[in-house]
C-alpha cells in the first residue's frame, strides 16, 4: 500500500510538501497554483508538460511554474516514491525581488528538468529535514530559502523572462472570471456574454494559451479551494456542497484523480 506524508505548518504557510512512497497511482493532467518541485525517491515516471514529454528518474528535479499543466505517471504500472514541494509564488517572487529589484511580477523559471546530481541531493536533504519533526521551524526556513535562492540564481534569467500569464489579456480575464465563480459552475455561454468573447474564440484562445480547456481548469479550481476548506476542518460533506460538487463522492473521484488521494487523505 503507498504511503503519503505531509509537511505543512500555519506559521510557514508558504510551504507544503508531500512525499509518496511505492505508490502506482496515476495522475489526470493538473496544475498548482504554486510554484512546484518534484523529485523521484525511488523508481522511474513518465512526465509530460506543455506538450513535451520526459524520463523522470533519480539525480534529476523538475521545475514546475503556477498553472502550467503536468502530469507525472509511473511506467508500466511499476511503484514510484517521490518528494513534491509546493511553495506560495509571492514567497517566490519576493526573494526574486532581492536579487533583481526592478522585476513586477514572480518571474517564470526557465527549465523544466534538472539532471544534476548535487542539486538532487540538496532537495532531498531539504524535503527530509522539512518532514523531521525534530527540527525547528527556523532551521528548515533557512535551508529551504538557501536552495530556493540558488535555483533563482540558476535558472531565472530575468533579462531573458516573457511573462507567460500576461500575454494574453482576455486569458487573464477568463481566469479572473473562474475564479471568482468557481463555485457558481458557469458555462461557457455565461463566460462568453460575462467577457465579451465569442463562445468559439474563448476555447480556442484559452486552450491555445494554457494547453487546457475552460472546464479542466475549473476543476483544477475548485480542488485548490477544497484544499483550503479542508485545511480549516469544515467535514468533506460540506466541502463538497460548498465548493459547487454534486456530492461527495463527486467531490472524492474529482479529486483523487487530480491529486491522487482522496479528501479524506488530504485532510488526515
Amino acid at each position: 500500500m503507498p504511503k503519503t506524508l505531509f509537511f505543512k505548518d500555519k506559521r510557514l504557510p508558504f510551504i507544503e510538501l508531500r512525499y509518496t512512497k511505492d505508490s502506482n497511482l496515476y495522475y489526470k493532467p493538473h496544475f498548482h497554483q504554486t510554484f512546484s518541485i518534484g523529485a523521484i525517491e525511488e523508481g522511474q515516471v513518465y512526465f509530460r508538460i506543455n506538450n513535451n514529454e520526459y524520463t523522470l528518474q533519480k539525480e534529476e528535479i523538475v521545475l514546475i511554474n503556477p498553472e502550467i499543466i503536468h502530469s507525472c505517471n509511473p511506467i508500466n504500472n511499476q511503484n514510484r516514491s517521490y518528494y513534491m514541494l509546493y511553495l506560495d509564488k509571492d514567497w517566490i517572487y519576493n526573494l526574486q525581488k532581492t536579487l533583481n529589484c526592478n522585476i513586477q511580477n514572480f518571474a517564470p523559471f526557465l527549465k523544466v528538468l534538472i539532471k544534476n546530481s548535487n542539486l538532487y541531493n540538496n532537495f532531498i536533504v531539504l524535503s527530509k529535514n522539512l518532514l523531521d519533526s525534530n527540527i525547528f521551524l527556523l532551521e528548515k526556513e533557512e535551508i529551504l530559502e538557501a536552495f530556493i535562492l540558488s535555483i533563482i540564481n540558476q535558472f531565472c534569467e530575468f533579462n531573458k523572462i516573457q511573462t507567460i500569464y500576461e500575454d494574453i489579456n482576455k486569458v487573464i480575464k477568463i481566469k479572473e472570471y473562474l475564479k471568482e465563480n468557481l463555485t457558481q459552475n458557469p458555462t461557457i455561454d455565461d463566460i462568453s456574454k460575462a467577457l465579451n468573447i465569442s463562445r468559439y474564440h474563448l476555447i480556442r484562445l484559452f486552450k491555445q494559451s494554457t494547453n487546457i480547456t475552460p472546464h479542466a481548469y475549473l476543476l483544477n479550481l475548485k480542488v485548490e479551494y477544497t484544499k483550503e476548506l479542508l485545511k480549516s476542518g469544515m467535514n468533506i460533506a460540506e466541502v463538497a456542497l460548498s465548493a459547487g460538487f454534486n456530492d461527495q463522492s463527486h467531490l472524492n473521484r474529482v479529486f483523487k484523480q487530480i491529486t491522487a488521494c482522496t479528501p479524506y487523505e488530504y485532510k488526515k
